[in-house]
């Protein structure tokens, strides 16, 4: 069989989990899989609403389930809080870009270098302070000896005997042999070696783990022809389940948020996956993310992001960056209502970026990136988008608040309904595991739950 079925029914969660069940039979790969998590009873008579959520993972990383290191799975948890509140989520998992050895190599040799040099650096802060405490105890110990060794005794045997002394004089020696062993140039060495070679090590399981064993390397757009796939075969399915087609909402954290955004915004990837973008359309009702990325070009500014994360992904050419980026077409729809009514001046012409000052442009993207989308335009009507939007941030969360910003600008002067909020108290990881995680700290689920439930039962 194709369907790994998972664990059963928990009656204090309410929940029933299906593990790896495939979205796509003839994939080869083992990324082409979801996992279920249904409500353990749904109202007869009615339909739950559907969320497909997208993990992160920077595109090259992450797993809708599985836990690494012992450490809990924050999309597992989110697909478990969502069915216990009444609403089937299938946590999807797609093709990664694979991290590349050279890559790899590189990442080892600066985690080497910083724990030697955190090691020494520690190292000799542990030794100053010690011997300093050493020395005190050291004082100390000598004072009282001299003042209750009888003058006839040897003042040296008393000292010898006393455990406060030999203590000090035990543990100076061994601080002073640690900080020469760490201040030692050949010491050293042989430490950033050993280092270096466990980092390697570490992430190459890292990777094996999360490539397990296909090995096959996808970069954009291949990332989200699965998520396309993924959406398709929900849609196919949801009666099945309970659900109703018609009922959809695409949720995403980070990298995640990116990839079912930009289905959203451009359907017409959907036509590259083999299927109608009128399935997203038609059937998708809501989109909400978590920390998503909507400029891809900003990222490549960043020297780090640039070489880590962006270029091994969507490569080095400009125009696929912003083809890749949901801003791109948030902005293509504003102007495409302007030119379909008449309404753009040689004022707003003149807002957008030429080919001498687009490099100064707060969205970087050339006109005719902007300006030619024929297939969107022929595919929205009314102007808007058929569903709404729900953005949330942290509140340290890199440059992407600013993303949202842009977003919600540019969705809001084609009239679309878009929210968004920052989670205090959060990072780029925590916001997600902040909901369902109780009263008192969950700032998500009071904005998410109600959001579902109004894009999936407008007329209540």
């Amino acid at each position: 069989a194709d369907r790994v079925v998972g664990a059963v029914a928990m009656e204090a969660t309410r929940f029933v989990k299906e593990s790896e069940v495939r979205y796509h039979p003839t994939f080869t790969h083992n990324k082409a899989n979801l996992d279920l998590y249904r409500p353990a009873s749904i109202p007869q008579g009615t339909k739950a609403p559907i969320v497909m959520f997208a993990h992160g993972g920077g595109w090259q990383r992450g797993d809708n389930g599985r836990k690494f290191f012992g450490t809990s799975n924050i999309n597992a948890a989110f697909g478990e809080y969502l069915a216990s509140q009444g609403i089937i989520c299938a946590v999807i998992n797609y093709r990664l870009t694979t991290t590349y050895a050279p890559r790899r190599t590189v990442w080892a040799a600066l985690s080497a270098t910083i724990l030697t040099l955190a090691l020494a650096v520690a190292s000799i802060v542990c030794t100053v302070a010690l011997y300093a405490l050493a020395s005190a105890v050291l004082f100390a110990s000598t004072l009282w000896t001299l003042e209750h060794t009888p003058a006839t005794e040897d003042v040296y045997a008393g000292q010898s005997q006393h455990s406060l002394l030999t203590f000090a004089m035990w543990s100076g020696e061994v601080w002073i042999a640690t900080a020469t062993f760490f201040t030692t140039p050949q010491s050293l060495g042989w430490l950033w070696m050993l280092l270096f070679v466990a980092c390697w090590l570490l992430y190459w399981y890292v990777q094996i783990d999360h490539h397990r064993p296909t090995g096959e390397d996808v970069k954009h757009p291949g990332h989200l022809l699965d998520v396309a796939h993924a959406l398709a075969y929900v849609i196919k399915n949801a009666e099945a389940w309970g659900g109703d087609p018609k009922k959809i909402v695409l949720g995403g954290h980070s990298a995640g948020g990116h990839l079912v955004t930009l289905l959203a915004l451009k359907p017409t990837y959907m036509k590259e996956a083999g299927y109608e973008p009128e399935l997203v359309l038609n059937n998708v009702c809501g989109v909400f993310t978590f920390s998503a990325v909507f400029h891809i070009g900003r990222l490549n500014k960043t020297f780090v992001t640039r070489y880590w994360y962006i270029q091994p992904v969507f490569g080095s050419k400009r125009e696929t960056m912003y083809e890749a980026s949901p801003i791109t077409y948030a902005r293509r729809l504003h102007l495409q209502q302007q030119k379909k009514t008449g309404q753009t001046n040689e004022d707003e012409q003149k807002q957008l970026p030429s080919n001498s000052d687009k490099k100064q442009h707060h969205l970087d993207i050339d006109n005719e990136l902007l300006c030619n989308a024929p297939e969107i335009e022929m595919l929205i009507k009314d102007g808007k988008y058929p569903f709404r939007f729900l953005f949330f941030n942290a509140a340290r969360d890199f440059h992407l608040r600013r993303d949202t910003e842009e977003m919600v600008e540019a969705l809001r002067e084609s009239n679309n309904s878009v929210h968004s909020h920052v989670i205090p108290g959060t990072n780029h990881r925590t916001i997600l595991s902040r909901v369902g995680c109780g009263p008192q700290a969950d700032l998500v689920s009071p904005i998410l739950l109600p959001f579902i439930s109004q894009v999936t039962n407008p007329s209540d």
